[in-house]
């Protein structure tokens, strides 16, 4: 499928410019970012004769460098912070697991990890059951 790129900038009005620069012409503005696919969307399908009838928007927002920068600098910290949170949710479960095998009662285990013995019950149930069982 064909993917146009639109890039976005923002105007003194507060607008988004927004143009498509592989189809001259296509060019529309919005308010907000959450309208701009709908809008330069409708804007691309004014041209037939160069854009196929299915195509995908991949939107490019423009900001000046400070802004680009903390928008950067915030995403890479959001990212850094999902991933701890996959490796504490896989430790967890994997500490879940030895300490059920060990005998531990699920209440037990949920105190040590600093978790509810229900969500010591949801770790173990994403498992197949001879591993959280025995």
């Amino acid at each position: 499928m064909k993917v146009y790129l639109a890039i976005c900038s923002r105007d003194e009005a507060g607008y988004w410019n927004v143009s498509v620069p592989e189809v001259p012409g296509a060019h529309t503005f919005a308010r907000r970012l959450d309208q701009i696919t709908e809008r330069i969307t409708e804007a691309l399908r004014l041209f037939p004769e160069s854009v196929p009838a299915e195509f995908d928007v991949r939107l490019e927002p423009r900001l000046p460098d400070p802004m680009e920068e903390i928008v950067r600098q915030a995403n890479e910290v959001r990212l850094h912070a999902r991933r701890a949170a996959e490796q504490a949710n896989e430790q967890t479960q994997a500490a879940a697991v030895a300490l059920r095998n060990g005998g531990l009662p699920m209440r037990d285990v949920g105190k040590l990890l600093h978790v509810s013995h229900q969500r010591v019950g949801q770790l173990l149930a994403t498992l197949p059951r001879e591993v959280g069982d025995s």
